[in-house]
């Protein structure tokens, strides 16, 4: 990540943040940011090129798990099938409601 972010913050890459002129926020890899604690590279990168970066309000290394990265893969393997299900209406909640939060705006979600 800390090479990504090197290329982009030397100009290496044109990038036009005109382009990315709207409300953007970031969910953290549960690896990246929990097990390695790297959380500011990405953020210097999204930062640089989008220029309405909002944070939710759990981040980093306190983020939101979406359930379906590998860090469920310690867990038994007769529940990690079925447990990014259990938890989705429970994760989608706390989802919308820092997505209709952030700034008292509400971010409409790019497909």
């Amino acid at each position: 990540m800390t090479l990504l972010r090197d290329i982009v913050m030397s100009g290496r890459v044109r990038l036009d943040p005109s382009r990315n002129n709207f409300p953007v926020t970031l969910h953290d890899p549960c690896n990246m940011a929990r097990l390695m604690g790297v959380v500011e590279p990405q953020r210097e990168i999204v930062r640089r090129i989008c220029p309405q970066f909002r944070e939710m309000a759990l981040h980093g290394v306190d983020n939101y798990c979406c359930g379906r990265g590998s860090g469920f893969a310690i867990m038994s393997g007769n529940n990690f099938p079925n447990w990014p299900f259990h938890i989705r209406a429970y994760l989608l909640a706390f989802f919308v409601r820092d997505r209709d939060s952030i700034h008292g705006e509400t971010i409409r979600r790019q497909v």
